[in-house]
Parts: structure tokens; sequence; C-alpha cells
């Protein structure tokens, strides 16, 4: 059995499941050798300073599809880590005017691509690559209020999860 939970369009549903057991909603990476996954969590960079976690992380094994969590336009795609060009990430404005942020995802659509919540928009990469064993693979998904970076919403909350 996998370690990880592959995400379906189907997870990402606004409708509840008959029961618990109908569809796992996604996981979200606990505490592990790097740190914490839930939006808020106290993180450490390496100079020593703290900071709070901005996103969620999700977890979603390599080369697992990636699908939109809203409606909106795929703007472009980004590295999360400008010293280290083999992750990439999405910057996806959806609908509310806000910007959605998925990390460590390998894009699967163009620029100017209108996406739908569900869609496919990549495959997730493997973060074994940065750090070896330690971190459990996933994707971060980050909001930000009109695109504000100093305007973070809870994930979880934008989506009606919590």
């Amino acid at each position: 059995m996998s370690n990880y939970l592959t995400l379906t369009a189907e997870d990402y549903s606004e409708n509840e499941p008959a029961s618990d057991t109908a569809r796992q909603k996604p996981r979200i990476r606990g505490q592990d050798g790097e740190g914490n996954g839930a939006f808020g969590a106290s993180r450490e960079r390496r100079d020593g300073t703290r900071y709070s976690h901005a996103g969620v992380d999700f977890i979603n094994g390599p080369g697992a599809p990636v699908y939109a969590l809203n409606d909106g336009e795929f703007r472009w795609a980004h590295a999360p880590y400008p010293e280290d060009s083999r992750f990439t990430g999405l910057n996806i404005k959806d609908t509310n005017g806000n910007t959605n942020l998925y990390f460590y995802v390998k894009p699967s659509i163009k620029p100017g691509t209108q996406v739908k919540k569900g869609d496919l928009i990549g495959y997730n990469q493997d973060l074994r690559l940065k750090y070896s064993d330690k971190m459990t693979n996933h994707f971060h998904f980050e909001v930000r209020e009109n695109g504000d970076k100093n305007k973070i919403i809870d994930p979880l909350k934008y989506l009606g999860w919590k």
C-alpha cells in the first residue's frame, strides 16, 4: 500500500460523501523531519529566524495528478526556490480575484488556460530530490487576497473545508 493519497477530481467535490468511507478528503502533511504542513505552523529558516507557513501541504505522491481547487486562469509557472529550478509552481488567478499558488507541481497546461475546479493542472514533483526522506511528498497550496503576499488566507477556510 502506498504512503500517498492520490487526489482525484472527486476529492475536490463540493458535495459531501454519503458516508465517511465514500471518499477521502485530501490529507494534510503532518509533522515530519522538515516541519509541519498545516496553515500557520511555525517554521524555521536556515538562518534560524522563524515564520508562519503560508499555505497547506496536501500529501500526494511523485508524478500523481494535481487538480484545480478553484475556477480561474493559469497565469504563469514559477520557481518557488529561485536557487533550485528543479521545482515549479503554478499561479492561478481565481474568479474571486485571489491568487492560488501551487508549489511542487509540474504544469500540464499553458499560461492563459481557463481552468474549472477539478481540472487537471499538473503533476506532483518528487521532493525527495531536495529533502531526501525527511519530508513527505506533497504539493503546497496557498491563497493570497488579490495577489498580495502580505494578505494570506487560510486555504481550508477559503475552500469551505474548515
